[in-house]
């Protein structure tokens, strides 16, 4: 199952109901008449073409996204590029730790899974923070035990968020945090 939970309907994607697809479990699906199947590229070219929403900051936010889980951090992708963001992807902690201090200020935030190979996310941002990285931090995480998250809430992420979540509850994370000023800077 992926993170996040379907149907998802958002003024974000008027006109589109995205749903998951019980035959293939992971995947999604376009009411637009489009096969089902993975998203394709001419499915994704149709979504970040679409306009984003007034939430969103006027010039795009860079992201980068730490998931293990391809499935997740595709939608992930997809929803964040729909609302008008550029956002790389990479599959683990050590990946992210490396792109995200080989350019100090390359990302405006950082999306980490809790836990990933390699590196897990309270090791991640432990090193972001030694590295001085001066970005948002948002948490993703299927369970979290009270200690793990009072570590994180030390290390100053500004958001938490809890999977399953629904497209919108990352949107809004995204955007509230882009407004306010980095904590752990």
């Amino acid at each position: 199952m992926t993170g996040l939970s379907a149907p998802v309907r958002s003024p974000r994607l008027a006109g589109f109901n995205l749903s998951s697809c019980r035959s293939c479990k992971l995947e999604m699906s376009l009411a637009t008449g489009l096969d089902c199947g993975k998203l394709r590229d001419r499915q994704i070219q149709l979504l970040t073409q679409m306009r984003p929403t007034s939430d969103t900051p006027s010039s795009p936010l860079r992201i980068l996204c730490a998931e293990d889980d391809g499935n997740l951090s595709g939608l992930v992708s997809l929803f964040l590029k729909v609302d008008g963001h550029r956002v790389d992807v990479v599959a683990n902690g050590a990946q992210a730790l490396a792109r995200a201090t080989s350019q100090r200020a390359a990302y405006d935030i950082v999306i980490t899974d809790n836990q990933m190979p390699e590196l897990d996310g309270l090791r991640l941002v432990t090193k972001l923070r030694e590295a001085g990285y001066p970005g948002k931090i948002i948490v993703l995480t299927g369970h979290m035990d009270s200690e793990s998250r009072a570590a994180f809430e030390a290390l100053g992420v500004d958001r938490i968020l809890t999977k399953p979540f629904r497209s919108e509850v990352l949107l809004q994370a995204v955007n509230v945090v882009a407004r306010g000023p980095a904590e752990g800077a």
